[in-house]
């Protein structure tokens, strides 16, 4: 059976002493009860991973769609997120120079309506995912991602 180091969450083996990989010593009591849960040390770390931080996600998120799911290591949806906001941003420019001015009103109010459905989705998304990292993190040692 393989277990953790509850310190690195390296895998050790049952007759190991010590963590091969930061020293971590099991001495006196062989292995620990707890090495399947990996530990938080440093306040901000947990093994070899670093924790999201909930607000530094949503606020860049709120200043540039999709940079909130980046920061949380969501790349291709945070690109996607920007591209999509980019895209909504160009299309509405489009219309608002060529249409007339009843159909500039309609499609402009449902575009923006549109935009702002996607800023405030992802800015929400970037929250929770970035809260689903902490979580999934503390309980496995492993980002979700």
């Amino acid at each position: 059976m393989v277990k953790y180091c509850p310190r690195c969450n390296n895998a050790v083996t049952d007759p190991d002493r010590f963590c091969p990989m930061c020293g971590y010593g099991f001495t006196g009591q062989g292995v620990p009860g707890n090495m399947g849960q990996p530990q938080n040390y440093g306040g901000d770390r947990v093994g070899a991973y670093r924790m999201k931080n909930e607000s530094v996600s949503a606020i860049l998120s709120f200043l540039v769609m999709g940079l909130g799911q980046i920061y949380n290591g969501q790349i291709l949806k945070g690109l996607v997120m920007f591209f999509t906001m980019a895209i909504i941003g160009i299309v509405t420019y489009i219309f608002v120079m060529t249409l007339d001015t009843e159909t500039v009103l309609v499609l402009g109010i449902v575009l923006a309506g549109l935009g702002l459905f996607v800023w405030i989705y992802g800015i929400t998304d970037a929250y929770l995912k970035a809260k689903t990292y902490n979580e999934t993190l503390m309980m496995t040692g492993q980002p979700p991602w």
